[in-house]
């Protein structure tokens, strides 16, 4: 395995590719010296090339066939492929296409995606909670029994409306592809 690594690297160089970060050349796009198969040299682009400082956000490519994060993201229309950004014109970690919403790269199923809205904390953080005209959701997760009128979410795990107050956790475990977590509903006083 190393002697073949070793074999691409030395070809790589050869044809001036780079081993490091992304790389298109006339006929072919490479990752860490990788080629990525099937992707589109003519077409492929940074989803987000406006975003000055990306920060803790993914890098996105698009090309005429496909969404890269940076593999495959299958079922992505990459025509409509683009970021949602948050209440105060921030990017965020959730997309859109014509067909669907995505969290994370996670398709959010049943939601309302003409009114899907990311919201922010009381003090303007982005969050994982976000709306459409029925629901919250915390990640991919409809949460149930929330009343919309009176939501606030107060930080990154914490909303509340106008009987409880919801805290939520998830310790970063995921299962099947899922942030697991837990909420806490204590009741206004």
């Amino acid at each position: 395995m190393v002697l073949k690594e070793h074999d691409d690297f030395v070809k790589n160089v050869s044809q001036g590719v780079s081993s490091k970060g992304l790389f298109v050349k006339a006929d072919a796009v490479y990752l860490n010296g990788r080629q990525i198969e099937g992707a589109d040299a003519a077409t492929f682009r940074l989803l987000d090339s406006k975003i000055e400082d990306p920060g803790f956000l993914e890098f996105v490519y698009v090309d005429k066939n496909h969404v890269y994060v940076p593999s495959v993201l299958e079922g992505a229309d990459p025509a409509t492929f683009k970021r949602i950004f948050d209440t105060q014109g921030k990017a965020t970690t959730f997309f859109r296409d014509r067909r669907s919403v995505y969290y994370n790269f996670k398709v959010i199923p049943n939601v309302d995606e003409d009114s899907f809205q990311p919201v922010v904390s009381q003090t303007g953080q982005s969050t994982m909670f976000a709306t459409d005209k029925d629901s919250v959701f915390y990640g991919t997760k409809r949460i149930d029994g929330i009343d919309l009128m009176s939501l606030k979410v107060i930080d990154h795990a914490t909303i509340e409306d106008k009987s409880f107050v919801y805290k939520f956790s998830h310790n970063n475990v995921i299962e099947n592809d899922q942030i697991v977590f837990s909420i806490q509903k204590l009741a206004k006083r």
